[in-house]
């Protein structure tokens, strides 16, 4: 694993895009699915209710208003995020079912530490996950045989958070100059079954209190070249320093 609230109802439309273009994810290969804060949001008011994937293959979507969270404007180095509020919030995608290898890149900023919160779940109970463990601020990853490879991401510090799940090779670390970085056996076979599940468990339960800014999931794992370029990529839009 690598790092790197308040509701209000309105009228239902899509976030335009900003005008101009700004550079899209720098690798492409293998990418089954992508979310990133200025594209494809759909609001309730304030709130939101789907997140297009890039990809196609599965939108994270929230149909219950009281758990759909926050779009908030210009907080990571003028990036929008999204605000989980660690209560409700959490946002659920269906697609195919995808097994190691596979590797989840997000932008996040961990708001608060609650033992057992869940960063990311597949949809059922049986999947592998990302969760806050033991003592604040650690963030643990695993695939059923327990948390593994853990990192300390500052809580109210954007990070960007790899989390590459293989029984040969797994790994679990934070980047803010290339701090964290542990690297090991998953342990097990647990899977991204049916689909993505942000913020919360496959059930929506244990939510986290957290900005997501993008994520990003690969059927595999990025090459040397492919996570340096990964990595440049998430450094210059969000001005991490690395």
């Amino acid at each position: 694993m690598l790092i790197m609230p308040g509701k209000a109802m309105g009228s239902v439309g899509v976030r335009p895009r900003p005008v101009g273009s700004e550079p899209d994810i720098s690798v492409t290969d293998n990418l089954h699915s992508w979310w990133r804060s200025d594209k494809g949001i759909t609001l309730n008011g304030a709130d939101v209710s789907n997140w297009a994937d890039e990809q196609g293959n599965g939108d994270l979507v929230q149909a219950t208003a009281q758990d759909q969270p926050l779009l908030v404007a210009s907080q990571i180095n003028g990036h929008d995020v999204l605000r989980f509020d660690g209560t409700d919030h959490h946002m659920v995608a269906t697609f195919t079912s995808i097994d190691q290898p596979f590797t989840v890149w997000m932008l996040i900023k961990a708001l608060a530490h609650t033992v057992g919160r869940v960063l990311w779940f597949g949809r059922v109970s049986t999947s592998a996950l990302v969760e806050q463990n033991f003592t604040s601020p650690i963030m643990a990853m695993s695939a059923g045989g327990g948390a593994a490879n853990q990192i300390s991401p500052t809580i109210d510090v954007a990070h960007l958070v790899q989390t590459h799940f293989s029984n040969v090779d797994a790994s679990s670390y934070q980047e803010t100059d290339n701090d964290g970085h542990q690297t090991g056996g998953a342990g097990t076979f647990r899977n991204l079954n049916s689909g993505f599940t942000l913020c919360s468990s496959a059930a929506g339960a244990s939510t986290i209190n957290c900005e997501v800014a993008e994520v990003a999931i690969y059927t595999t794992k990025p090459s040397a070249d492919e996570e340096a370029s990964l990595k440049a990529y998430f450094s210059a839009r969000y001005a991490l320093g690395f």
